[in-house]
């Protein structure tokens, strides 16, 4: 992909109303805390198109169509590439890192498969709503706390660094590289994780959305609640109810139910984490 032209004035406004978003637009660290929380809040994680057969693109144009426009939701590339691009126009200096969900369990073939957005100001801040990062977060090994949500940096070896996600939220861990920024890799990465019939992104469909009080998932029919107080789940029972928890809790409207319908009852077994190590 080549690099995409800056969002105009329109496209900002437009996100920025998306998202709830009515302060100061400056290239400071109040402005990107503040953008970072409401992304994560508004915006769904979702993986429909890809169930659907519907190709996906690492283009942000297309992303901010599909996410603003339509109000929907998107996986990392379009979720955090929206955000880096928006960041971008707003005036931040923003990189993709090529992240790499559960290295820690299978190693460097995971690198490129999350989308890591980096913003340079006074320091390195990896800023990525998708993980559940309410406020960007400087690249030092420490604990992080985000309200009841506990997170964590851990420094390894050859440059990488550790993401440890909060106790029973999706995925465990996800590692990145601040000299690691492959384009043509993420690119690969997208067209492999949504075509592959092992990827977990084709074999499962997942919903994803953070709220401050907790964080919703749902793995094909299995709706997850993870807050303070640890985690419930719950079963939905048929595709009305996966429609209305989808525009409920969401706030996105299922795309093709019958057909989404089909491919979640028909998945195999084992949960969306069996394939982690492929995907973010």
């Amino acid at each position: 992909m080549t690099d995409p032209r800056l969002p105009t004035e329109s496209e900002i406004s437009a996100y920025l109303g998306r998202i709830g978003y009515s302060g100061p637009v400056r290239a400071d660290f109040v402005t990107l805390a503040a953008l970072n929380r409401l992304h994560a809040e508004a915006m769904p994680y979702e993986n429909f198109d890809v169930q659907l057969g519907v190709p996906v693109t690492r283009d942000p144009i297309a992303a901010f169509a599909k996410l603003v426009g339509r109000a929907r939701g998107g996986w990392c590339y379009e979720y955090n590439g929206l955000f880096a691009w928006m960041l971008a126009g707003i005036g931040f200096t923003v990189r993709h890192l090529a992240g790499a969900v559960m290295r820690e369990a299978a190693g460097d073939m995971t690198i490129g498969n999350h989308l890591v957005p980096v913003v340079e100001l006074d320091q390195p801040y990896v800023a990525d709503p998708s993980m559940g990062l309410m406020s960007p977060v400087p690249v030092v090994e420490s604990p992080i706390e985000h309200g009841w949500r506990r997170f964590a940096f851990e420094r390894l070896d050859g440059g990488w660094w550790r993401f440890r996600n909060h106790p029973d939220a999706p995925p465990p861990s996800m590692d990145f590289n601040l000299d690691v920024t492959d384009p043509e890799l993420l690119e690969d990465r997208c067209g492999f994780l949504q075509t592959d019939g092992n990827s977990p992104f084709v074999r499962h469909a997942i919903l994803q959305r953070h709220f401050a009080e907790a964080t919703e998932v749902v793995v094909g029919r299995v709706h997850t609640i993870i807050d303070a107080n640890g985690k419930r789940e719950r079963e939905i029972a048929d595709p009305a109810a996966y429609a209305r928890v989808a525009r409920e809790r969401f706030g996105v409207e299922a795309p093709d139910m019958a057909a989404l319908w089909a491919r979640i009852t028909a998945a195999p077994k084992g949960g969306f984490l069996g394939g982690m190590d492929q995907a973010a």
